[in-house]
């Protein structure tokens, strides 16, 4: 039975190579490698590490090598299939079934990568270092270092592909040539050439940006067994070591957009092809780091791929795992911006990024109708159904929670808070100059009423911080949790002591708003 390429390095990519070693070997966390002894020969210094990130082991004492897989054939003992079978189950993969076109689709892309590496260098000799293409990668703020950095080439205008060597099958099954009505034809023409390469740095595929107005703008390489731009992301196998680093993770939308982040110092961002994130593309960001941050262009298109982003990954959320949002000023790209402004700027915006759940609350308050009732309600509905599909219970809860106040601060229902007692306060005060001085005396009830307003005011907030508001229909006092909660200290009749009242107690004749509040002012008074 064949087995795809490409499912065999979804395996390679969900499996945690140091878990499923460390199992049988005591390993050590060092720097951005596990470390222990090998367990292939009898040592007693470690020299055996294994990367996570490049997902491969390796004992400098006796060179051993392999992934996950070959893990499990040599020092398990298990055949390929059996291992290929075991860490497709552990990954939630289910195994594919294999039919005769995709064994032999199988066949041709096993020199894939090969091809893909010779192409490449043929792009990068076909770029002249004095010419048009060089001035147009000039004018973009592209360097030579960059240039050989990212393996930056040229597709000629007059298709020659053919001429690296290799036979005109492998060459379509590495989409440098494509089959139309009009015969066979390079699939890259007149282009700028970008490598991609997959998390482990193998070539996988090209991107090419148009030269002059030719159209599309940009062209990907075919969907085939080795290149789904569903699941690249573009620089990730240089940006995952930097990304630990830095601790952080960049996702911006066009590989121009990296090159930039990149020459100006910001090695850990990565690019989705161009196209909108997926699920898959959020799965491999986040095995990188746990809140990537989403710095997408500053105009229409690129608001809308961000909440399209942002719905892809409330399902997908959970401890460990969210999404922050940093948007560029309106018409600008991080390109034009890192350019414009340096470093600093990409970084002031990366440090001000909106978290995942004030995001989504800033956008649907937008764009919803404020001003009516049914349009506030439509707001919370909404709200209330993108909560429901986040899958981890306690997120689902705090979500709900955080947005369930900041609807609650945004449209107040009809209530009295305790600020309104100083409405109560200038009332009482307009009494005749005599009763004051009479209830006063020596100015010390005075004092004491002005001290219990404020100790009254500092009681009237819930545990959570919500400050808490009077029922508008007779009740008791509510809290964010919509109970009643009262804590407060209120005198006896017979002591100026105070007492506290237990939380969710209420005074039984104290219900009515006004009834209440003139109540507590005069007792107040009368101490």
């Amino acid at each position: 039975m064949s087995l795809s390429t490409a499912f065999l390095d979804e395996i390679r990519a969900r499996t945690s190579l140091s878990a499923l070693i460390g199992k049988a070997v005591k390993l050590e966390h060092k720097g951005k490698e596990h470390k222990g002894c090998c367990p292939f020969h009898s040592e007693k210094t470690p020299s055996f590490t294994v990367n996570d990130d490049k997902e491969f082991y390796h004992c400098f004492g006796c060179g051993a090598h392999g992934d996950a897989i070959s893990w499990l054939t040599i020092h398990e003992g298990m055949d390929f299939m059996d291992a290929v079978k075991q860490l497709a189950q552990a990954a939630g993969l289910d195994m594919p079934a294999q039919s005769l076109e995709q064994a032999a689709r199988a066949r041709r892309a096993a020199h894939v990568s090969d091809v893909l590496g010779e192409a490449a260098d043929y792009f990068a000799r076909s770029l002249e270092p004095a010419g048009a293409i060089m001035e147009a990668l000039a004018a973009r703020g592209v360097d030579d270092a960059a240039i050989a950095r990212f393996g930056i080439g040229y597709a000629p205008a007059r298709g020659s592909i053919a001429a690296i060597g290799f036979a005109v099958d492998q060459l379509i099954a590495a989409g440098l040539i494509v089959e139309g009505d009009d015969g066979r034809r390079d699939q890259f023409r007149n282009r700028i050439m970008v490598p991609i390469h997959d998390g482990r740095g193998r070539p996988i595929g090209f991107g090419g940006r148009a030269i002059g107005e030719n159209l599309p703008k940009y062209l990907n390489s075919a969907q085939s067994d080795h290149f789904d731009k569903g699941r690249v992301l573009f620089n990730l196998h240089r940006a995952a070591p930097a990304s630990r680093a830095a601790k952080r993770l960049i996702l911006v939308e066009g590989y121009f957009d990296v090159i930039a982040l990149d020459q100006a110092g910001i090695s850990e961002a990565v690019a989705p092809m161009g196209t909108a994130i997926t699920p898959e593309q959020l799965e491999r960001a986040w095995r990188v780091h746990h809140c990537p941050v989403l710095l997408l262009d500053g105009d229409a298109a690129g608001r809308k791929a961000a909440e399209r982003a942002c719905v892809r990954a409330l399902p997908l959320i959970g401890p460990g795992r969210s999404l922050k949002i940093a948007m560029l000023p309106e018409g600008s790209d991080p390109d034009d911006l890192v350019r414009a402004c340096g470093r600093d700027a990409i970084d002031d915006l990366v440090e001000a990024a909106l978290s995942l759940s004030s995001y989504i609350w800033s956008g649907v308050l937008a764009a919803g109708d404020r001003a009516t009732p049914e349009g506030r309600a439509a707001i919370w509905a909404e709200l209330a159904g993108l909560a429901a599909t986040v899958p981890h219970e306690e997120t689902r809860a705090q979500y709900l929670a955080y947005w369930r106040r900041l609807f609650d601060e945004e449209f107040p229902p009809h209530l009295f808070g305790w600020w309104r007692i100083k409405s109560f306060q200038l009332e009482v005060w307009k009494r005749s100059s005599a009763t004051r001085r009479r209830r006063c005396r020596n100015g010390c009830a005075r004092r004491h009423w002005r001290a219990c307003l404020v100790r009254l005011r500092r009681r009237s907030t819930s545990p959570d911080g919500m400050p808490r508001r009077w029922a508008c229909s007779p009740g008791a006092w509510v809290g964010a949790s919509g109970r009643a909660c009262w804590t407060g200290m209120w005198p006896t009749k017979r002591s100026r002591r105070w007492r506290p009242m237990s939380r969710g107690s209420t005074p039984k004749r104290w219900t009515r708003v006004s009834t209440l509040a003139w109540r507590a002012v005069t007792m107040l008074r009368r101490c």
